[in-house]
């Protein structure tokens, strides 16, 4: 799991704490997987977004 954050019940040794919205945070989390296991076949990032919170506005 990969987040900004650990939450308090994920297992430190299965989480990777990065911020995916930039490339760096990216680049982390595919160069610590690599450090942990024999490679990285496939990453797949999903974003969950909370209907119940109001939608951020951005700008142009």
């Amino acid at each position: 799991m990969t987040a900004r954050s650990r939450p308090a019940d994920i297992a430190e040794e299965a989480f990777i704490a990065a911020d995916l919205s930039t490339a760096d945070g990216v680049r982390a989390v595919v160069a610590e997987t690599n450090s942990r296991v024999a490679g990285l076949d496939i990453l797949v990032n999903t974003l969950w977004v909370d209907p119940r919170l109001p939608p951020v506005d951005s700008p142009p």
